[in-house]
C-alpha cells in the first residue's frame, strides 16, 4: 500500500488506540475523506508471505473485532447525511454479516445485511455524486450485485433445505426478499439462480 504522506496527515494519521486494524480503519477515513484517495491496481506487485507469526494469524479476533468496529463508525459516516434517513438503530451485527455473509446465523440476518447495502449503496453514490464518473458508478453497482449475489447464494445454500417455502414467496419484504432482490437487479444471472436450486433439489 502506497499513499502521501500529505493525505495521511490531513486525517491525523494512525489511530494509537487501535492494535490490530490500524491499517483498515485509516483507509476507512481516507475514503470518507476522499471517495478515490484509493485504488486497486490492475496487477500484483508484491507478494506477501503468511506465516503462523503474522498479526492477522495471532491476533486474528482482536483483528476482526476492531475493524468490525471501524467499519460500522465509516458507515455511521456515510448514512449521516441530511439527505438520508440515517438508522438510529443500525447494528453491527448486520455489518458482520454484509462483510462475511457465511458468518450469517439467519435468514433474516442475510435479508437485513443485503437491505443494508442497497441503503449504503445510494448513501454514498449520493454523497460522492460530483466525483464519481459514470464508469466509477457503474463498477461500484456491480460490486453491490455482486455482493448482492453472494448474500442471496448463501441464504438458499444455508437456509434454503430448512426453510424451502420461504423461496416460493415474491413479496419483496418477505422471508426471500435477498432473493428476489438479486433476481430483480441481476436479470441476467437466471443460469446462476437456476442452477442452485437444482442443486438444492438434488441434495435435499
Amino acid at each position: 500500500v502506497m499513499f502521501r504522506k500529505s493525505a495521511i496527515d490531513e486525517i491525523r494519521g494512525y489511530d494509537e488506540s487501535i492494535k490490530c486494524a490500524e491499517d483498515y480503519d485509516l483507509w476507512l477515513r481516507m475514503l470518507d475523506k476522499d471517495c478515490r484517495s484509493i485504488l486497486c491496481l490492475p496487477f500484483v506487485g508484491v507478494w506477501h508471505r503468511k506465516h503462523k507469526h503474522n498479526n492477522s494469524v495471532t491476533n486474528s479476533l482482536a483483528q476482526k473485532k476492531e475493524a468490525n468496529e471501524a467499519c460500522y463508525i465509516a458507515i455511521k459516516k456515510i448514512l449521516s447525511s441530511p439527505d438520508d434517513e440515517t438508522d438510529e438503530s443500525l447494528d453491527i451485527e448486520h455489518i458482520i454479516a454484509l462483510k462475511d455473509p457465511a458468518t450469517a446465523t439467519s435468514l433474516d440476518s442475510i435479508n437485513n445485511a443485503a437491505r443494508l447495502l442497497l441503503t449504503l449503496e445510494l448513501a454514498f453514490l449520493r454523497k460522492n455524486d460530483m466525483c464519481l464518473t459514470e464508469h466509477e458508478i457503474k463498477l461500484i453497482q456491480n460490486d453491490c450485485n455482486a455482493r448482492i449475489g453472494e448474500l442471496a447464494t448463501i441464504a438458499i445454500s444455508k437456509f434454503g433445505k430448512d426453510n424451502t417455502d420461504h423461496f416460493k414467496f415474491n413479496s419483496r419484504e418477505g422471508p426471500c426478499y435477498v432473493w428476489r432482490l438479486w433476481s430483480d437487479r441481476c436479470p441476467n444471472e437466471q443460469f446462476q439462480r437456476l442452477s442452485l436450486l437444482c442443486h438444492l433439489s438434488t441434495t435435499s
